[in-house]
């Protein structure tokens, strides 16, 4: 009974989350759409950024443990994984959450979205103290399949395809808008090979900084 009180609290926290913000949302509301009294609340988290803390874990454990299978796969090949394997390692287990994950599932990459733009440190934290051998894994092939790119540079790109791939997929209506009327709707995998090219690109490049100030 307990577990399951939790469950239903998380559950319902992460969707008020995603659609009202952190801040536009009380425990008091969360308690009262989740069936519990206010107290429960405080009895299973203790405050409101141990709940949060849990609606990340919730999925992210499994986006993790998909990487992990995915970073395996890669290890066990006798060739070097180009940057766009890499990115899928990063990019396809978060269109998996969206894909299947339903509404629910978007609204958990909407919150991840939030979360990251508002709770950076916060946020970045809770993923790497949980995950973080995984990241780093990550990083350190990318970096390896860049040696022409700043490590600093790598990992600044690194973070903002995290942030585009959480965008996207939290909120995919562009690529239906673009889509000719009466096409059939763009699928998670669609949109993430369309991704993953974009991406791929942006880490490959070369840095213009230099060559536009020169022109200038």
């Amino acid at each position: 009974m307990p577990q399951e009180t939790s469950a239903k609290i998380i559950a319902t926290a992460e969707r008020l989350f995603a659609h009202g913000g952190l801040e536009g949302v009380s425990l008091r509301k969360v308690a009262s759409e989740a069936g519990v009294n206010s107290a429960a609340v405080h009895y299973h988290f203790g405050s409101r950024d141990a709940l949060v803390e849990a609606v990340v874990l919730r999925r992210m454990v499994r986006i993790a443990k998909r990487r992990g299978e995915m970073l395996e796969a890669l290890g066990a090949r006798d060739n070097a994984p180009s940057v766009r394997e890499i990115l899928e390692v990063l990019v396809l287990p978060m269109a998996e959450v969206a894909e299947r994950g339903g509404r629910a599932g978007r609204a958990y990459l909407r919150l991840l979205a939030r979360l990251f733009s508002d709770r950076r440190d916060f946020t970045t934290q809770v993923i790497m103290q949980n995950f973080g051998e995984t990241h780093i894994a990550i990083g350190s092939l990318l970096s390896q399949a860049l040696p022409h790119v700043p490590q600093r540079t790598v990992h600044r790109r690194t973070m903002l395809a995290v942030e585009a791939t959480l965008s996207t997929f939290a909120d995919p209506e562009p690529f239906s808008v673009a889509e000719p009327e009466g096409a059939p709707p763009v699928t998670a995998p669609e949109i993430a090979s369309e991704l993953l090219d974009f991406l791929a690109g942006g880490l490959c490049a070369e840095s213009l900084a230099a060559e536009s100030s020169t022109a200038a």
